[in-house]
């Protein structure tokens, strides 16, 4: 809380109610690196949480919400947390609570994602005049987590979810491998989120773009198969306003 320009590197974090979190309750948190860490079976929160709350106004002297921003989450394994029970925790969370609340311009890096309560990653606004944009989700391994729920909730078991009632603008998704996902990237918020790069290797519903007033650039992924999504071997798009053409004709990345 309150904590700026640190670095939390190579610890493991098991067998607590959460992971590790960043949070602004007593001033706002930023340029943080969180890499190298083994953070599982953390059963009753997330894994790792970067969350906007509201400030502590005795020690912040002020009632508005102070960000969560610029913190990197890079190269950690985040598995088997918010499980119990079950859809209780994301592998990497990205959260605005009240009005007013901040978390923005941060990035998700070269995470092993996996088995985790919510989606993989979760991203969520869920009031207006918040500030979630800007995050960056890429280079990630994002396989068997679960559905997300409540306001945010997805159709099944998802990779990642951006939920946005406050527009979540400029949300770059690139360069990651999602598996083993009835859905692997959900969007519902009313902005355009960018989508690249990707392979795309659910099986089932590669984009779900559940919020009609919002659109997705989901051109140059990999859907499973060299003609595209939809046909055999591949995932498929679901919702409107999503953009898939041109898509990859082989593999963008290789899982390890």
């Amino acid at each position: 809380m309150g904590v700026d320009h640190s670095t939390v590197a190579n610890n493991t974090s098991k067998n607590n109610s959460g992971g590790i979190l960043l949070s602004d309750d007593t001033g706002a948190t930023h340029h943080n690196l969180i890499i190298a860490n083994l953070v599982r079976d953390n059963v009753l929160d997330c894994g790792i949480t970067l969350a906007s709350h509201p400030p502590y106004t005795m020690i912040t002297g002020t009632a508005s919400s102070l960000g969560v921003f610029r913190n990197t989450v890079a190269n950690n394994d985040s598995s088997h947390n918010g499980t119990q029970p079950p859809g209780v925790g994301s592998g990497i969370g990205i959260f605005d609570s009240v009005p007013g609340a901040q978390a923005y311009d941060n990035v998700v890096i070269n995470n092993e994602v996996k088995d985790n309560g919510l989606p993989g990653v979760a991203m969520h606004s869920h009031a207006p005049g918040q500030k979630l944009i800007d995050n960056v989700i890429t280079g990630n391994l994002i396989s068997g987590n679960g559905a997300d729920t409540e306001d945010a909730a997805t159709p099944g078991p998802t990779g990642i979810n951006v939920y946005g009632v406050s527009p979540a603008t400029g949300t770059l998704i690139i360069g990651n491998v999602i598996n083993d996902e009835a859905v692997d990237i959900a969007t519902n918020t009313p902005a355009q989120v960018n989508v690249h790069l990707n392979d795309l290797l659910g099986r089932q519903i590669g984009v779900d773009n559940l919020d009609e007033s919002g659109t997705v650039d989901a051109t140059e992924n990999w859907w499973g198969s060299p003609r595209g999504p939809g046909t055999r071997g591949a995932t498929t798009v679901n919702g409107t306003g999503v953009d898939f053409t041109p898509w990859l004709t082989r593999p963008n990345l290789e899982l390890p």
